[in-house]
């Protein structure tokens, strides 16, 4: 039956692709050719569409850094007076929480120096942060709130470095001595591998006694390698997707192993720190890079790749894979140039609902280029992408200084409800959000980079060691095209020494309600029954800070009864 299911959708992919145009077409831009390099889409002047950074080597060798203005699809050299690098990487990220995108930058200066270098944005003027960190090259430094805290940490690993700084505030970073393998060709990850609401970190690449790939588990903010075998592999790339709707992060892995054989490959997650590697689409490539993004507004994650095929003489290469979802995928005829030794990246530049790609690197002209295709099949062929619901059920929760902040899942028209990720802010103020940044227009919804939310596809945040005093936050949802959908009523809450909720009766209050895998008891602890809508207990127990796990339930209406201090309670919620 799998194999039939499988020719079916072959078939159907052929007739597909047998009838349409073709899905993307090369548009004329000035964005300057680099190859050794790496270019980003982020919106860093806040006006509504993807702007792009590029760095990397000019065909003479000498090298730039460039940050592209998009006015209304028409790029302009801001010349922002950035010193240029190669074999890097740049990622745009808001260290700072003002509100803006600030830059990220690793990668060898015409001295042949590694740098690491955090560029603030000050209302579209970019300065060197004068942070501290130590250079890489061929390698690669991400931003990730691992201890969530509010604002964002860095993975960094290349030249023989791999490290985790914690933002601590005022422009400190500290390095937390993360037990990461030094590695150069680096490979590095963030993401949620184990559902636990902490992020991982992944490290890849040589060591000097070969290739490993580590994935190392986040313990509450400490990490500890995990004992999941993967490949060893480096230069290349690593992704977290959810590429079937399971609820778990699958991983992209490509990258070359120790005799230099270049691979891609797709891990099914299994839970449970299981990972099933999913036949058929690994081939010999090299010095490659890859990106995650919803083309065809599907609701399924595809993939584009790029690399140059190994062997005397070998091309570089873009393979566009569609997702036809049960983790199986069918290659795409675009006839766009190949690259190698660059990055590709999706976004939806021009705002018309359907992603755009975004490369640079070396062509087969063996010439560095940078070059933007329009998703023009989006035009007649595609779903057009509506923005999904913004979620319900808000509500916040505390214990000590942490507060867990919780809603229900959203809807989209495009994407499966359980693909759907979730994005929050968290200010003291209703102006700027200081303590948590979202990363996106808060009165539009609109992102200022492509990205899976903050809060990932949970729909349950906690942030630690808050103050006391009154907090403003809002979530909205984010769809697998990188649509983000209007942020929900903002609510508040009040720490202080007793926590965050207050009760002005023996009324028992239930959140949230609807309900998913957990309820909240307002001021409530002790023994406590469900039962269903017969009266048949099928749920009971003790507990002690106000949170019930109901994620066992059948959808429907229950009742539960608190005990607390020989006082009886009672309460409805429904289980969605």
């Amino acid at each position: 039956m799998k194999r039939l299911l499988l020719i079916l959708l072959m078939l159907a992919s052929a007739a597909r692709l047998a009838t349409a145009q073709l899905p993307f077409t090369k548009i004329s831009s000035p964005l300057t050719p680099v190859g050794y390099s790496f270019a980003s889409w982020g919106d860093f002047d806040n006006n509504g569409d993807l702007d792009v950074v590029v760095c990397g080597a000019l065909i003479n060798d000498s090298l730039v850094t460039k940050i592209f203005r998009n006015d209304n699809g028409i790029f302009t050299d801001i010349h922002a007076g950035l010193p240029g690098f190669r074999l890097s990487s740049a990622e745009w990220g808001d260290y700072d929480n003002d509100g803006d995108l600030d830059l990220l930058i690793t990668g060898d200066d015409a001295n042949s120096v590694p740098h690491t270098v955090i560029y603030r944005n000050d209302n579209g003027t970019f300065t060197d942060s004068g942070i501290s960190f130590p250079g890489i090259d061929d390698g690669q430094a991400i931003w990730g709130d691992y201890d969530n805290d509010g604002d964002l940490d860095i993975l960094l690993a290349g030249r023989f470095i791999a490290k985790i700084f914690r933002n601590d505030g005022n422009s400190v970073f500290t390095d937390i001595n993360a037990p990461l393998p030094a590695v150069q060709s680096a490979i590095v990850a963030w993401g949620d591998y184990n559902n636990d609401g902490w992020l991982d970190a992944l490290v890849g690449g040589d060591t000097g006694g070969g290739m490993v790939t580590k994935l190392f588990k986040n313990t509450g903010g400490t990490f500890k390698a995990d004992t999941i075998a993967l490949p060893g592999l480096g230069n290349g790339m690593a992704k977290w997707a959810d590429l079937n709707k399971d609820g778990r992060p699958d991983l992209l892995l490509d990258g070359m192993d120790d005799y230099t054989t270049g691979f891609f490959l797709i891990f099914r997650n299994d839970g449970d720190g299981h990972f099933t590697k999913i036949d058929g689409y690994s081939f010999p490539h090299a010095y490659g890079s890859m990106d995650i993004g919803d083309y065809d507004n599907d609701g399924f994650p595809d993939i584009i790749l790029i690399g140059k095929i190994q062997g005397c003489g070998g091309a570089a290469l873009t393979v566009l894979y569609h997702n036809e979802g049960f983790m199986f995928f069918t290659a795409v005829d675009t006839f766009m140039d190949g690259f190698s030794f660059g990055s590709a990246g999706w976004g939806d530049y021009n705002n018309d609902g359907t992603a755009d790609l975004l490369f640079t690197g070396i062509d087969n002209m063996a010439a560095p280029n940078t070059e933007i295709y329009r998703n023009v099949a989006g035009d007649s062929l595609f779903h057009f992408n509506t923005k999904p619901e913004h979620p319900n059920g808000l509500f916040a929760h505390s214990v000590g200084s942490d507060v867990t902040l919780t809603w229900n899942r959203g809807n989209d028209d495009q994407t499966p409800r359980d693909g759907l990720s979730y994005n929050l802010f968290v200010e003291t103020s209703p102006v700027t959000a200081d303590i948590l940044s979202p990363m996106a227009n808060r009165s539009t919804g609109y992102l200022l980079k492509p990205f899976t939310g903050n809060a990932g596809m949970d729909t349950t945040f906690t942030l630690h060691n808050l103050e006391n005093g009154t907090y403003y936050w809002s979530v909205q949802t984010i769809d697998n095209g990188f649509l983000g959908s209007a942020f929900a009523p903002v609510q508040s809450f009040t720490l202080t020494t007793s926590g965050v909720e207050s009760l002005s009766s023996n009324e028992l209050k239930i959140y949230p309600d609807p309900a998913q895998d957990f309820i909240y008891v307002s001021c409530f602890s002790g023994n406590f029954r469900v039962l269903n809508s017969m009266g048949s207990q099928i749920l009971s127990g003790g507990f002690s800070d106000k949170v019930i796990n109901v994620s066992g339930l059948q959808k429907g209406l229950y009742l539960l009864q608190v005990n607390e201090d020989k006082a009886n309670y009672t309460g409805r919620f429904v289980k969605d």
